[in-house]
């Protein structure tokens, strides 16, 4: 995959990521894009970043329950 194919797939998946994790989502892999194109991850990339992501999300959201089933069913987007 080249720099531009990453940024393309990127804005794909940000109309699959609820509203508000949108921009963090975008930062994640904007960082990674560089070791993505240096070791050939291809679009593994995207997996583990919305991996990290949602462990994230789920560190962060003190036990409430509709954003642990917004995270895991990915509801909540807002297109």
């Amino acid at each position: 995959m080249t720099d531009d194919d990453f940024h393309h797939v990127l804005r794909n998946q940000l109309t699959l990521i609820p509203a508000s994790y949108r921009d963090r989502f975008a930062d994640l892999v904007h960082r990674a894009i560089p070791r993505a194109l240096e070791f050939g991850l291809g679009m593994r990339i995207f997996e583990e970043i919305y991996t990290d992501l949602c462990v994230e999300i789920i560190n962060n959201c003190a036990g409430d329950e509709q954003v642990y089933r917004d995270v895991l069913t990915g509801s909540g987007h807002d297109r």
